[in-house]
């Protein structure tokens, strides 16, 4: 019992920390080009502040580990097809 807990304890933090990656190489390759032209382009008077973009992909990665943790570890016969 312990062992599957572990076991997916553990698979939670690399699907999440899979994420997280991703998301974070993906920020680290682009955060120069969009300091550059970003705050020169016209946006739309709804648009969020810049300092609110940082927090929500953060979650929204966060949201995407824990899908893929929940699919992995469901025990229905197509759920991982």
């Amino acid at each position: 019992m312990m062992n599957t807990r572990l076991r997916s304890a553990a698979a939670l933090i690399v699907s999440v920390g899979t994420c997280l990656l991703v998301g974070l190489s993906g920020s680290l390759v682009t955060a120069t080009s969009v300091r550059e032209w970003y705050p020169h382009i016209q946006k739309p008077w709804w648009t969020p502040p810049g300092a609110i973009f940082g927090p929500v992909w953060t979650v929204l990665y966060l949201l995407m580990g824990v899908s893929a943790w929940l699919i992995w570890r469901s025990t229905v016969g197509n759920a991982r097809h």
